[in-house]
């Protein structure tokens, strides 16, 4: 389980101390306010089994139509009433169902308390009432709502991410939102739609899972989607590697490298999946290089470094074609650059290069540089770490390259996984003659 450092573990003692204020100011302003016990019942059931209903996309996502009961309670309970049935759902899930640690625990049900008091104080001090839609400031009350209730949800999570792992925040938010924005306003707008059928009936607002199950089975298909299209494009990158045999495996081989660094960098969970998804579609480019050139058993000429230079933009250009692999496209555009700015196809430098990309050059130059090539053997594995450990923060990024240091000294307790795609070398006793580094050189 993921450790919160001592700032992330600040943040959320301070959410904690936000979320007392704001029940506090609640009761405040509450203590004049009728309360229809029945819809605070009904609406904390139904909160109740909307918390425990997350349909998962993937692996690593989920939805969940709870943002509807929030909203929904939001505009028909007064602010305390409709704080507590946000904080009982949340409390009976984290105690009850999932258990998640006492700090995650912490923060989840302080996220949770705060994405739904914030919105309904709006709702509360612009004095709208759900009995009057026609009201023209209804609908700009609504919408401020529902905005502030999807920035606090996705904000509130990306910050703790940001804070407690190794991340950009807007790459994060990008991560986060990218492919999921639709949905993830469109179910707080159904809570306005359910508040408005339960003022006349609450059980037509049973009529409302039919969208709601329709939206998230357009979700799934989405998803599904997404996922053949990977399947084929790493489909596609088997088949160039299948060209030359002695690149074969490659990218698979990356990819486990570019996992590895990853989690040893603490990125999350979806950080971890795109980077070594791009590591293993970044030479994808290699489709439009030609045979002569990608299986020539020598050096490559001047003319022929230039057809192989440009398969990067190739591989991005193929990737560019699909919206949901906007990062994965920077990634491998960019994976052949130089932390001093002479790599290619654009000369980025230092912290202007991806970090995806940055940490597929590293496992990428490491495979390269140990694997048998037809025109030399592989070098010694501690040779290989010798080099990357030499040129940081020349040719790689030092944080990255230390990452893989660290990763390699903790084979195989803590990443088994890498045994299998290391080379064998129990025998091996090459030295390497040229004392230039061989990764100075271009690397097919």
């Amino acid at each position: 389980m993921h450790k919160f450092n001592l700032v992330t573990q600040i943040y959320i003692l301070l959410l904690v101390v936000l979320v007392i204020l704001l029940c506090a100011f609640s009761f405040y302003l509450g203590q004049n306010q009728p309360l229809n016990i029945s819809n605070v019942a009904y609406l904390l059931i139904l909160a109740t089994i909307a918390d425990g209903y997350i349909f998962k996309t993937n692996k690593n996502y989920g939805v969940t139509p709870l943002p509807t009961v929030h909203i929904a309670a939001i505009f028909l309970l007064p602010p305390y009433a409709a704080i507590m049935v946000s904080l009982i759902a949340i409390t009976i899930d984290q105690t009850v169902k999932h258990r998640p640690g006492f700090i995650k625990g912490l923060f989840n049900i302080s996220q949770r308390v705060i994405i739904t008091a914030v919105p309904a104080f709006i709702v509360y001090f612009s004095g709208i009432d759900i009995k009057k839609i026609d009201d023209p400031n209804f609908m700009l009350t609504a919408s401020a709502v529902i905005l502030v209730y999807y920035l606090l949800d996705v904000g509130l999570v990306d910050l703790v991410i940001t804070l407690s792992r190794s991340a950009s925040f807007w790459q994060i938010w990008k991560l986060n939102t990218s492919s999921t924005l639709l949905l993830d306003l469109t179910l707080p707008a159904l809570g306005i739609i359910l508040a408005i059928i339960w003022l006349q009936s609450p059980i037509f607002c049973l009529l409302l899972a039919f969208p709601i199950i329709v939206n998230q089975n357009a979700y799934r298909s989405l998803r599904l989607l997404e996922n053949e299209t990977t399947q084929a494009i790493i489909a596609i990158t088997e088949l160039v590697e299948a060209r030359d045999p002695y690149t074969f495996g490659h990218s698979l081989r990356v990819a486990g490298y570019c996992r590895a660094i990853c989690r040893e960098l603490g990125l999350s969970d979806e950080l971890v999946e795109q980077i070594s998804l791009s590591g293993q579609v970044h030479d994808l480019g290699k489709i439009g290089v030609s045979d002569s050139v990608l299986r020539k058993p020598g050096a490559l000429n001047a003319a022929e470094w230039v057809e192989m230079k440009k398969h990067p933009e190739t591989g991005a250009k193929i990737l560019a074609n699909y919206s949901f692999y906007e990062d994965g496209v920077n990634e491998v555009l960019h994976h052949h650059e130089s932390w001093d700015g002479t790599g290619y196809p654009t000369g980025l430098t230092e912290e202007n290069i991806p970090l995806g990309a940055r940490i597929i050059a590293v496992a990428d130059s490491f495979d390269a540089m140990t694997t048998d090539r037809p025109y030399r053997k592989g070098m010694p594995i501690i040779k290989a770490l010798s080099i990357l450990n030499d040129r940081r923060n020349i040719q790689w990024d030092a944080r990255v390259v230390d990452a893989f240091l660290r990763v390699m000294h903790k084979i195989p307790q803590s990443y088994p996984e890498l045994n299998h795609l290391l080379p064998d070398q129990t025998a091996k006793t090459i030295t390497v003659s040229n004392p230039e580094p061989a990764l100075a050189l271009p690397v097919k």
